[in-house]
């Protein structure tokens, strides 16, 4: 009977050899697994399964390979500074970590102790040699220098104690490229003692910023965004935020910084943008106030209560939603600082415009009427009739806005000399102007204008600079 056995598994064992049946079928026979297990010991591979096994190592480590090809970028486009500011270095950080070199390494090695033949292909040595090299060299080389660089940056901010923002995101920005090197180089010596540097660098200056920077929990755990309320807030006391709001709401808000905005804007203009459902709807420049430049933050009316409102923004802000099409939407504000094309604080919110955007149109005319009524031409520093009509006769144009009154805003003529010789080349003064433009609204330009000087007598009024502007109710224009 064991011999009957035997035989029937010797045939299913053939059978299985020429591929008629599958060797896990031979089983089946009597007999079929004694005979299977001599020939193919429990526990091992098929050829097939063999040959699979060995092309998933191929695709494994040509991903692995592709993966550094694809840091190549990074490493070549260094250039220096790139990572002296915590964003920039997050990015840095972020592709290190994604890269997940160490257990990619780990797990190539595995696949090669059971492929040896895997060894041959090249990108095996683009991963496990070329890359190590060519990482190592470029941290040796740069990156090193970069890091050292940073942290002398971060301390010399912190004896400014209007730059400790800038003087913390310096350290940070040192100890998150330390660590995204220690990410695929964590016996490096030289990287390890330098981010032993970063993290006192970022205690000892955080400390210092945190309490002169952050006004609370609140504003630490935001900055960088825009937060909003459905009712005005103060700082501090900011209480419920909202990211959805209906086209009846009032929309308040909160820009929090990592640093005073004088540090961030460096004194330039600011500006922000609004966008709804990825189309950019408005665009707006405007000057931070002195007593608001040393502020860590922003608070800023969106869609306010008309009686209460005391903010300008909202004017415009209120008009460009209230033009949007009458259903859900996504809005994002952007606020920049300065100066720059990376914002300071970004936020966004769903505003569900499905029952009408007359309640937002209605509140965007109550707040330019209250805005207007508080916009009054600034007081004259001098009196020159003659000038003042040469002024409005220059910005005549035929169809064109139609200017009504100037106003002088300086005591007498700034002189304009040359740097080298110190010879006058110009002279010029300072004006605000109140237009009808075409539309029929009326707006103050504040702008500078010029006369040439030839050596003997000064030419003819021109125009010089633009600076802001602001509307202006036309009841207001001659008080």
């Amino acid at each position: 009977m064991k011999r009957i056995g035997t035989i029937a598994g010797t045939l299913a064992l053939s059978i299985a050899v020429v591929g008629i049946i599958s060797p896990a079928m031979a089983f089946d026979f009597p007999g079929g697994a004694e005979v299977l297990n001599k020939v193919i010991p429990a526990g091992s591979s098929s050829s097939e399964e063999q040959t699979r096994n060995l092309e998933d190592g191929e695709k494994y480590i040509a991903e692995a390979s592709y993966s550094v090809n694809a840091l190549d970028n990074t490493l070549d486009g260094f250039r220096e500074g790139a990572y002296q500011s915590k964003e920039d270095a997050s990015k840095f950080f972020s592709s290190l970590k994604d890269l997940d070199y160490l257990n990619k390494r780990n797990k190539i090695s595995e696949l090669v102790a059971k492929h040896p033949e895997l060894k041959n292909d090249y990108k095996y040595d683009v991963f496990t040699k070329e890359f190590p090299k060519k990482f190592e060299d470029f941290v040796a080389g740069k990156l090193v220098a970069e890091v050292n660089s940073t942290l002398d940056y971060a301390y010399q901010q912190f004896k400014n104690k209007s730059s400790l923002g800038t003087a913390a995101d310096a350290a940070e920005a040192a100890l998150l490229v330390c660590q995204g090197i220690l990410t695929v180089s964590p016996e490096n010596s030289k990287v390890k003692a330098l981010e032993k540097d970063a993290r006192v660098a970022v205690s000892k200056i955080g400390q210092s910023a945190s309490s002169a920077i952050y006004t609370s929990s609140f504003h630490k755990e935001n900055v960088g965004k825009i937060v909003f309320f459905k009712s005005p807030v103060q700082i501090k006391k900011e209480g419920r935020s909202a990211s959805q709001f209906t086209s009846a709401d009032s929309i308040y808000s909160i820009a929090y910084f990592n640093g005073s905005v004088k540090e961030l804007s460096k004194d330039e203009q600011s500006c922000m943008k609004v966008v709804v459902d990825g189309n950019e709807k408005l665009s707006r420049r405007f000057t931070i106030t002195a007593e608001r430049a040393g502020l860590s933050y922003l608070d800023l009316e969106i869609l306010p209560e008309p009686a209460s409102s005391k903010q300008m923004g909202a004017v415009e802000y209120a008009k460009a939603l209230s033009e949007i099409s009458p259903r859900a939407h996504q809005v994002e504000f952007s606020l920049f600082l300065g100066d720059t094309d990376r914002p300071a604080a970004v936020g966004s919110f769903e505003l569900d415009c499905s029952g009408g955007v007359e309640k937002i149109a209605e509140r965007a005319k109550g707040l330019r009427t209250k805005a207007l009524a508080n916009v009054l031409m600034p007081k004259a520093l001098m009196s020159n009739p003659s000038l003042e009509k040469a002024i409005l006769d220059c910005l005549k144009e035929p169809g064109g806005d139609i200017p009504l009154r100037v106003v002088l805003l300086n005591k007498d003529w700034r002189l304009h000399r040359n740097p080298l010789t110190s010879i006058i080349e110009y002279r010029s003064i300072d004006t605000a102007v109140a237009s009808k433009l075409k539309n029929g609204n009326h707006r103050v330009f504040y702008m500078s204008f010029k006369q040439d000087y030839d050596g003997r007598t000064y030419g003819r009024t021109e125009f010089n600079a633009m600076g802001d502007f602001e509307d202006i109710a036309p009841q207001n224009i001659f008080k």
